[in-house]
């Protein structure tokens, strides 16, 4: 490699939504108002429905209905640092309730004081760079994305020491600041962590790379055991999946502090295991992802639609329950 390269990728309430639903402050809470069951869109809805015009997801067979996470990261981490820092004495500190944080002495660069850093969580670990006020932090990148990503995959796989983490690259898309302009002073990049070929929703490997390196590196990567066990329901197909993110939208107020907006359009739809809403968080299901993005298009999220229940969930107002007030408990 020409230089160095080195390292970053609930709020839950349910309520019925029933009848005419509002959103309460920026809380994200909504308020039944009808007792009434309802399993059609709210006429009155202020947001147009999602549409999708290519070909429709099918729901994936299933050898697994669930799987279980297990504890602790997905490496023994004394060896990875043996391996990356060679050797050198570090400090440890407790960091969090499952956390440790390893770090470098401080090192004089030619950007001033410098050193390195890794941070453990319950299921992977951040490896960064601590860098002063000093750093080049704008300079525009010097190489094409093309080969950012072959360095930074290579890199990856060198730090990993293992290549199953590298096997499943998520498609490169340039970051844009507020108004919609790409950022032109890092490039990031991203490697899905799957199981049965079904990705696992938040979890993965992710590098930043910059013109001096790879300041930023954050693997989250649970291991899996399978379960013996059936759902409870049929799984609802996209379609079905769709009408329920449709009919939850539907009693939003959009001029509430939401996460829905009248710009809303999918971007992408496929299924992914998720523990979002499980009674458990160690058991993963399958669930609907959508991705959504609106207005100059800079702004991707996701919306999770439950496979058995309907319920959806988004970062901002949590889990809502949907129709299916059968399948609620």
């Amino acid at each position: 490699m020409k230089y160095k390269r080195v390292s970053v990728h609930v709020f839950t309430f349910a309520v019925l939504l029933a009848g005419i639903i509002t959103l309460v402050g920026c809380t994200g809470v909504m308020t039944n108002q009808r007792n009434t069951p309802q399993t059609t869109i709210n006429p009155d809805s202020t947001l147009p429905e999602l549409q999708w015009s290519g070909e429709k997801p099918q729901l994936p067979e299933l050898t697994v209905w669930e799987y279980a996470a297990q504890p602790g990261p997905p490496m023994d981490i004394k060896e990875l640092l043996a391996r990356i820092w060679e050797g050198q004495e570090y400090e440890v500190y407790e960091h969090g309730e499952y956390g440790m944080l390893y770090r470098l002495p401080l090192y004089q660069s030619k950007y001033g004081k410098f050193r390195e850093e890794l941070e453990t969580f319950d299921n992977g670990f951040s490896y960064r760079w601590e860098i002063n006020e000093n750093y080049p932090k704008s300079r525009e990148m010097d190489i094409s994305p093309k080969q950012a990503y072959e360095e930074a995959a290579e890199y990856a796989r060198h730090f990993l020491g293992d290549n199953r983490f590298t096997e499943y690259p998520v498609n490169f898309t340039p970051a844009v600041d507020e108004d919609g302009n790409q950022v032109k002073h890092f490039y990031e990049f991203s490697w899905e962590h799957r199981i049965s070929s079904i990705p696992v929703y938040n979890e993965g490997l992710y590098l930043r790379v910059i013109p001096e390196g790879i300041p930023q590196l954050r693997l989250s990567w649970s291991t899996f055991r399978p379960l013996d066990t059936k759902p409870k329901y049929k799984p609802l197909t996209f379609d079905e999946a769709l009408f329920s993110l449709n009919y939850v939208r539907s009693f939003v107020d959009p001029q509430k502090c939401t996460e829905h907006s009248k710009e809303d359009f999918l971007v992408s739809t496929q299924v992914v295991y998720s523990n979002m809403f499980s009674d458990n968080p160690v058991i993963y299901r399958p669930v609907w992802e959508f991705i959504l993005s609106r207005g100059n298009k800079s702004h991707h999220f996701p919306i999770l639609v439950d496979s058995m229940t309907g319920n959806v969930w988004s970062n901002h107002d949590g889990i809502v329950d949907s129709y299916l007030t059968d399948r609620q408990h």
